[in-house]
């Protein structure tokens, strides 16, 4: 079977959606380049910049909505000229990253959501919905709410929650001992690259302070700072990374062989966060944060290990 040519008979109706889901490096986007030549243009947005950011270099991106070829916007750069122009037009509108656009989109970017239902309007409209990470959950209520807007409606699935990049080690920790592992594997061992993913800008910026004071090699990314890191990756890359879940989308690093998550994501968050590890194929670990248990000896467990932490923490910063 012609897997493309049969893709592009089903995203060609009229007034459909399409969602496809493939593990990440599967080829998604190579995919999507090879369907321009069913289409005027091919409109790809994105919630993330930084995905934007490392495709605009490629062939057939134009500059402008009226041209032929791949135009790359995200849904608050896209006027309502450009919008009325392609919902009348051979447009194929490719929303990458869809889980966002409901896990973000019913937070604090509704306008991602709206961005769906506004071009659901048209029925003209053609468009694929592009992801590695739906849960089920997610799944039914794209399910529902797109089946109530589009016609025509089609679930392609190569393989939810799959990697070619997985992990060659997992261990789970309780976050105090988790720390203590990644703070002396630093300050004794070369285990190469690493990523610490935190829950919040602050403690990014906590932990970015407290290793440059020890001498470790470090960078930080952030939400809003994502092409400024790529720009220090690019010119110097640091033997540690940390950073909030903006790094977890759209940013491929070489050499990273540990991963770890000093908090509890949700399901698909996590998956795209470990999804980092190895991008180029190289074989790395993964370290992941547990709730502390609900027994006595679990509690007093924890709050030895938290104490040694904090101990710990306070003794290096004392030293250095």
């Amino acid at each position: 079977m012609d897997f493309k040519a049969t893709l592009s008979q089903i995203v060609n109706r009229e007034h459909s959606f399409t969602l496809f889901m493939a593990p990440m490096g599967w080829g998604k986007t190579r995919l999507i380049w090879q369907l321009l030549e069913d289409f005027e243009r091919i409109i790809i947005v994105s919630p993330l910049r930084s995905i934007l950011e490392d495709l605009k270099e490629r062939e057939c991106v134009v500059d402008n909505i009226s041209g032929k070829g791949i135009f790359l916007t995200t849904v608050e750069s896209l006027s309502k000229d450009d919008l009325d122009f392609a919902l009348k037009s051979n447009s194929l509108f490719v929303l990458d990253e869809f889980h966002l656009f409901y896990e973000w989109g019913e937070s604090f970017r509704p306008r991602l959501l709206d961005f769906l239902y506004q071009i659901s309007s048209s029925k003209n409209t053609k468009v694929i919905g592009l992801s590695a990470t739906i849960t089920d959950e997610l799944y039914r209520v794209i399910e529902r709410d797109v089946e109530n807007n589009f016609r025509h409606f089609c679930f392609l699935n190569i393989g939810n929650f799959q990697k070619k990049n997985m992990y060659k080690k997992k261990r789970m920790l309780i976050r105090p001992l988790l720390l203590l592992k990644l703070i002396f594997e630093q300050l004794l061992f070369e285990r190469g690259r690493t990523i610490l993913f935190c829950s919040s800008r602050k403690e990014v910026f906590f932990w970015h302070k407290f290793f440059k004071r020890l001498g470790i090699s470090c960078d930080y990314c952030v939400g809003g700072e994502v092409k400024d890191f790529v720009a220090r990756e690019n010119q110097n890359p640091a033997d540690l990374i940390i950073a909030t879940s903006a790094l977890s989308h759209g940013v491929n690093l070489h050499g990273i062989e540990n991963i770890y998550i000093s908090y509890r994501p949700n399901e698909s968050t996590n998956f795209q966060m470990i999804g980092r590890g190895g991008r180029f194929g190289e074989e790395f670990q993964y370290f992941g944060a547990i709730e502390k248990g609900k027994k006595w000896w679990e509690r007093i467990h924890y709050k030895i290990c938290n104490y040694l932490f904090i101990m710990s923490q306070d003794l290096l910063l004392w030293l250095n």
